[in-house]
């Protein structure tokens, strides 16, 4: 009655069309034009409505019985739509398409599906949540639908047709028997979660429209083994992570990537990027990874984000950042070089642990930190050249790298942690900048091969810095013997031996 009032209205003020939101009612059963004999509405009006909803059309409500639903349906003799609206769990309409797919919800209780299969429903949205029977989908370009609010006086079959123009949130979420989807290039974007734990699913085409991957779009499609994104610009966060199989991914218009974007991608071999930053666990075990392209300069970069890439050889790109995060290229065995401009101030803990193949690094001018086992293990590094803006050197920064035979240090270092330099064994020399206040216990420890230290005045602490360094032979302190004595540890410099001397400006101490 309210829509025949709205109508007359309309013909008053001399519109042609108009938008009607038509709610569900008691007599669900009847068609539309079933329903309009049932109020006083005008013939012109019960013609457009008979127009627009004809008999093939039925409402039903989700709290509709399924003996209702059945007579509803065995009412019409060629269904051709039919409205079955969800709102368990999620609060969003779901939707059941069965025109060119053969697909059920395994939502619908089980004595509804005799009357789900007696219809065809399409809609420009396609909205559904559930695992589903379905291998192989093929989303159309076009669909039916008369729910998009479209109020016309001449409806024919070409009017109601509607483009597919979206794949909506966790639309096809756990489809775990999806092994291969085609997508028309009528779809322009594919919503959050869309594809998510789709474990089977091998092959995707997708529509060349979308120029956006969302969050979680293909999250846990542990089979997918290729991908073409050519025209994508942007990836969300966790867009195929875990995707173990995968092994080629095409992204090279993409200039942007959400964290953990390929989180443990344990096959992925080769990637192509134009983006500027590169956040947290992007790369996250991409132990297959071996070429990583990136074709602009890198301005940030994130924590983990190339966490053991045991493969990864070179990364062609320089990398302008402020600081080398926490565990940005741990376990990195194969990696050789890395491009760095002078913006770098930071290097965070465990940063380069384990890249036995690090072959040289520019420490650059403005580097003022080295932290904790940021290069521990870098067993390839030959020479250590800091600059004078360094400041410290965090324990065991540079544990077990038995290659190192020359150290430079910057004349501002104030002090070196515990074990920074443990295991050098190729070490023969250590000259102390005049600057130095402390040096950890044990930061020159097992150090086989080390002859000669020079320890400046300025040094204030230097408690069992030295063990197991079977071939020094001199101590050189440039203070007095009596300034020496007042250094913390002076008796206690070498842990393992009870005699040793330290040649001072003005004599020898000899500990005993």
């Amino acid at each position: 009655k309210a829509c025949a009032e709205e109508m007359e209205y309309v013909n008053k003020i001399g519109k042609s069309f108009c938008s009607i939101n038509l709610a569900a009612s008691d007599n669900s059963i009847y068609s539309a034009a079933e329903l309009c004999e049932m109020v006083e509405i005008s013939d012109e009006n019960k013609k457009i409505i008979e127009t627009i909803f004809p008999p093939s059309v039925l409402y039903l409500s989700e709290t509709d019985p399924i003996e209702k639903k059945i007579e509803g349906i065995l009412k019409l003799k060629e269904p051709q739509l039919l409205s079955y609206n969800f709102h368990k769990q999620e609060d969003w309409s779901r939707l059941i398409e069965l025109g060119s797919t053969d697909i059920y919800n395994d939502d619908i209780p089980e004595d509804d599906l005799e009357f789900i299969s007696n219809g065809i429903f399409h809609y420009a949205n396609l909205t559904f949540s559930f695992n589903q029977d379905i291998k192989t989908l093929h989303i159309p370009s076009f669909v039916y639908s008369n729910i998009d609010g479209t109020f016309c006086e001449e409806l024919t079959e070409d009017s109601i047709k509607n483009k597919v123009t979206k794949i909506d949130r966790c639309c096809f979420a756990n489809s775990r028997r999806l092994t291969d989807v085609i997508m028309s290039d009528s779809i322009e974007s594919i919503g959050e979660s869309a594809f998510q734990g789709c474990i089977n699913l091998e092959n995707f085409i997708i529509s060349k429209k979308v120029e956006k991957i969302d969050d979680y779009t293909f999250h846990n499609c542990s089979n997918l083994l290729e991908i073409n994104l050519s025209n994508v610009k942007r990836v969300g966060a966790n867009a195929f992570s875990e995707c173990r199989k995968l092994t080629n991914i095409k992204l090279e218009s993409c200039s942007s990537i959400g964290s953990n974007v390929f989180y443990n991608c344990l096959s992925l071999k080769e990637i192509k990027l134009n983006v500027s930053e590169i956040p947290e666990y992007a790369f996250y075990n991409c132990q297959s990874l071996e070429n990583i392209t990136l074709l602009n300069e890198i301005n940030s970069l994130g924590t983990q984000a190339f966490y053991s890439c045991n493969n990864i050889t070179n990364i062609e790109t320089t990398f302008n950042v402020e600081t080398i995060p926490y565990l940005c290229f741990y376990g990195c065995k194969k990696l050789k070089n890395i491009r760095l401009s002078d913006s770098l101030t930071l290097i965070e803990a465990n940063a380069f642990l384990g890249c036995r193949s690090l072959e040289s690094f520019n420490f650059s001018k403005n580097i003022e930190i080295i932290g904790t086992a940021a290069f521990d293990k870098c067993e390839s590094l030959e020479k250590l050249h800091f600059n004078d803006n360094l400041i410290g050197i965090e324990g065991v920064a540079f544990n077990g790298c038995k290659n190192v035979k020359e150290i430079h240090f910057g004349k501002n270092l104030s002090y070196i942690g515990v074990g920074a330099f443990n295991a050098c064994i190729s070490l023969k020399e250590v000259i102390f900048p005049e600057n130095i206040e402390i040096i950890g216990n044990g930061a020159f420890a097992r150090c086989t091969n080390l002859k000669k230290i020079t320890i400046p005045k300025s040094c204030k602490t230097v408690s069992n810095m030295l063990s197991n360094n079977p071939k020094l032979e001199k101590i050189i302190y440039t203070g007095t013997v009596e300034e020496w004595c007042n250094v913390n540890g002076y008796n206690h410099l070498i842990s393992d031996k009870e005699y040793y001397e330290v040649i001072c400006s003005n004599g020898v101490y000899i500990n005993k």
